[in-house]
């Protein structure tokens, strides 16, 4: 209706290729058009065995000049034919331990191997109070849930660098086998104090352990 109250008819839109004469009516309602789907390049296969992420073991680490810090090592037991063709013949499942800046390291590593791929998301960063029984459960679940996205993806499936990841014991060993040399995420007996979200106490920076 218009301001005195008189109703309007809408005129309905013609299709400027109709013949003269034989007018086409064009829905312009749009919503009665069916939505996109996302295409998502990762999709877990039921009847594919699955990595699996254990509860976190917290460990403490002494120091000679500051006081001990904590982090949590997440146990992860990685099936023979999980996904990745490198896992292939081995007789038994592979078990390794990564805390969650090994995690995150991961995640670089694969942006920069296939740049522009859509990579799983980690569980985000906690500064404080980041050892509760119900963060570090809660990031177990989706830590667990980024490694099968990982290895159902087609472009990750095969990467040296997830394999590694996935099969090498100690993770100081990951970037030796990969020709890697160290960096800010490398694991070290003492503390770093580099605080990104994994561990509890004082480091030498005064920051967390991780």
């Amino acid at each position: 209706r218009d301001r005195r109250g008189r109703s309007r008819t809408v005129p309905k839109r013609l299709d400027p290729r109709a013949e003269l004469g034989r007018p086409v009516l064009q829905d312009t309602h749009k919503h009665n058009q069916p939505a996109r789907s996302l295409k998502v390049p990762f999709r877990i296969c039921s009847s594919m065995p699955k990595i699996t992420v254990g509860p976190p073991e917290i460990i403490s680490v002494r120091h000679h000049t500051y006081p001990a810090t904590k982090h949590a090592s997440y146990p992860i037991e990685v099936p023979p034919d999980c996904g990745p063709q490198g896992l292939a013949g081995r007789p038994n499942i592979t078990v390794v331990t990564r805390r969650y800046r090994e995690f995150e390291w991961l995640n670089k590593k694969l942006h920069e191997e296939v740049p522009g791929t859509m990579i799983p998301v980690l569980p985000s960063k906690q500064a404080l109070n980041n050892l509760n029984e119900q963060l570090l459960a809660a990031r177990q679940t989706q830590l667990e849930r980024a490694l099968n996205e990982m290895v159902a993806h087609a472009e990750l499936v095969d990467s040296p660098v997830l394999l590694a990841f996935l099969t090498v014991p100690d993770f100081n060993d990951v970037k030796a086998h990969l020709g890697i040399e160290g960096d800010d995420n490398e694991r070290t007996v003492s503390g770093d104090g580099d605080g990104d979200g994994d561990g509890d106490g004082a480091g030498a920076g005064g920051g967390a352990d991780r």
